[in-house]
This record gives C-alpha cells, structure tokens and sequence, in this order.
C-alpha cells in the first residue's frame, strides 16, 4: 500500500511540474511579446520620437607646456601659452623688506628678470609699415584719326560720249582693278579707285598711250573719266608684259556720283591709240551702285596680270 501511495505521488509531482513549466513558459512569451510589440499605432497624430543621445562626459581643457609650444607664428603662440597656462603668484615681499630701508633684489634675480622681460619683447610683434598705395598710369588712348573729304580739285573730269563706242575688244589688252574704297568723310558720295590698263604689243609705249575710265549704265548711257598716271600704285610689277614702259600704265580715280542717277554702272577702259579707238571691259564685268547719290558698295577688284 506504501508503495503505491508513493508512486500516485511521484506522479502527482511530475505532472504539477510540467504544469507549472509550461505556464513559466507562457508567461515568458507573453512577456516578450509585450516588450517587443509596436505601439506607434497607439501614439497620437503628429507626434514627434525623439532618438536616444547618451550623455557625454565634458573633457577638462588641458594645460599645454611652455616648451611644446612651437618657434613659428610667434604672436599667436605667445596668446596661446597665456591663455592656457596659469600664472603664478608671485609672493608678496615681506613686510620686513617693505619697511627696512637699503633691501634690493640680489644680482642673479636681476638677470632672470632681465632675460624674462626680453622673452616677452620678442614674443611681441613688431609694428609693420602699412603699405604706401603708388598711383597706376592709365595707358592713354589717342583718338583715331578722323577721315577728311576728298579735296574737290581731285574729282576726276567726267565728258558725255558723243560718239558711238566701237564694240569690246580683248585681244592684246591687259586691265585690273587694284583697289576701291567709299570715301565716309563725303557720305559715299565719292569712289576712290586704281588699277592699270596698257595694250600689250611690242610697238606700243604703255606711258604714252592715252585711255578714259568708261562708265556705262545698265540702260547702255556711257560717259568718260579722266584718270591721274601713278606709276607703281598699282602694286604689280605686270611681269612678261610686252609693251614698254608698263608701270605708266597705273592709274588713279576719285569718282564724284552727285550727278549720277540712280542705278548699276559698269566699268571699261577707252583708249586712244594714234587715232584709233580700242574699247575694253575689265574682267568679271565689275560694277558699282548708286542710290541717293551715294555708292552702296565697293567695286571688286580683278586682274589679268
């Protein structure tokens, strides 16, 4: 009967044990869930977390040597090791010294404070000299010459042609335009041109040969201009030419279009070689425009040098 009591018992035991493990156990997971579950849904609107910072402990500033103090940057230097190191008290003299007449500091006190004093002067930076400002010299501009008008005793002579013009020819004829440029100074109302003309034949002095600028209208109206010899304004030397005296063959021409009407003029050369009228274009049929007695544009310039 003992037996059996003590086994009813051990059994009774086991059993409340195990009960009692697995109810630690849903307290154990209950409590963890408890811990662990989010309540932001429980928070109110608007409501702002802010995040854990964990305090920090202040260091205490500590004081830096007189002899770690590097030699550069002096001045600087020298506020630092006074901010940093303390003073020391100086001991208050007593009042034996302070009464008794004849007491001075001794030899070697002196030297110290001597060379203590010349520390501090060297430390201190001296006054530098505040830069003296010298005046800049502004570069100078000269005024760009202004153009003049062309003297009117240098306007070419202009004669209606009377005469019918022969047909051009181009054989043995040699011509160019070197330059053209519209006086601004007249309000273009004058055309400057130069370039040469000669008939290339061995007979022939290009010097002496006599030749009017021909101007021709786009309704076929011709007149004639009178042209100034230079000799060399050209700038060719017209090499391989066969006629003598070539480098007369350069002319100049100032060209006063007041009185031309408004249109497209061509340009030609008319010589008069002992008698005989030779008629000529320049090369490309160069032209010029004149509106409101004024050229609109430069005339190109051709050769056949």
């Amino acid at each position: 009967m003992q037996k059996g009591y003590k086994r009813k018992a051990k059994g009774l035991a086991l059993l409340q044990c195990i009960i009692g493990l697995i109810i630690l156990i849903i307290v154990v997971l209950l409590l963890y869930f408890a811990i662990t579950m989010d309540y932001s849904d429980k928070l109110q609107e608007g409501t702002q977390l802010r995040a854990y910072v964990p305090s920090q402990a202040t260091a205490a500033p500590t004081a830096v040597p007189v002899t770690q103090v590097p030699a550069t940057n002096a001045p600087e230097q020298a506020e630092l090791v006074e901010s940093t190191v303390p003073a020391e008290r100086t001991p208050e003299p007593e009042s034996e010294a302070a009464v008794q007449p004849g007491l001075t500091d001794s030899p070697t006190d002196a030297a110290e404070t001597a060379q203590n004093e010349s520390a501090i002067v060297s430390l201190t930076p001296a006054p530098s000299e505040a830069p003296t400002d010298e005046p800049i010299e502004e570069p100078t501009t000269e005024p760009a010459a202004e153009s003049t008008p062309v003297p009117t005793g240098a306007y070419a002579k202009i004669e209606p042609i009377k005469n019918r013009l022969p047909d051009p020819t181009y054989k043995n004829v040699k011509l160019g335009i070197t330059a053209s440029q519209r006086s601004a100074a007249d309000e273009q109302s004058v055309l400057y041109l130069n370039g040469y003309a000669y008939i290339d034949r061995e007979n022939v002095d290009a010097a002496a040969t006599v030749y009017r600028l021909v101007i021709v209208s786009s309704n076929g109206e011709a007149v004639m201009a009178h042209v100034n010899r230079v000799p060399g304004i050209s700038g060719l030397p017209h090499e391989g030419a066969s006629c003598s005296n070539v480098s007369g063959a350069d002319f100049e021409v100032y060209l006063n279009v007041n009185s031309f009407p408004d249109d497209v003029y061509y340009l030609g050369i008319v010589f008069n070689n002992k008698g005989s009228f030779v008629l000529s274009q320049f090369p490309g049929n160069p032209s010029f425009s004149v509106v409101n007695h004024r050229v609109l544009t430069e005339v190109p310039t051709v050769s056949e040098d």
